[in-house]
């Protein structure tokens, strides 16, 4: 959709619900911060009022600024707006944030949480295997210490 096209979809819904509540564009100008003149263009079309103008527009109206615009843009509805999608990254993250804020593990430092987490994600053989690496490390460790 072009702007122009945007701009006078936009200014149309704000004249429709002005008109509906039977309020004056100095009215509505007045909520919304902005000279008569200005509202006046944002109805026809040859501005697009801003964040601030359009969020005092609608809690004029008691709405929520996103309400207000779902009002004055064409949403295709084969399309979920509310969130976006969740990039395979994104969903690990998550996973990982949730393993590290669960109550059980509050006492142990970051590094240790990453230990579990990555630990708790292997197959028994490869947790065998690191929890030997482990061992072998501390023992090693150990051992230089002594000497």
């Amino acid at each position: 959709m072009s702007d122009n096209k945007k701009n006078n979809r936009i200014g149309e819904k704000l004249k429709e619900l002005r008109l509906a509540h039977n309020y004056t564009q100095s009215e509505i100008a007045m909520a919304a911060e902005v000279r008569q003149q200005t509202y006046s263009y944002y109805e026809s079309g040859k501005r697009t009022p801003g964040a601030g103008p359009l969020y005092r527009i609608a809690s004029y109206y008691g709405l929520a600024a996103d309400d207000l615009m779902k009002l004055c843009i064409d949403l295709d509805e084969n399309v979920y707006y509310d969130a976006v999608e969740i990039s395979e990254n994104g969903v690990k993250t998550a996973d990982y944030l949730r393993f590290c804020n669960d109550p059980k593990y509050t006492e142990l430092s970051p590094d240790q949480k990453k230990l579990l987490y990555y630990q708790s994600k292997l197959d028994v053989n490869d947790r065998q295997e690191l929890t030997e690496y482990a061992e072998f490390k501390f023992e090693r460790n150990r051992s230089k210490q002594c000497k």
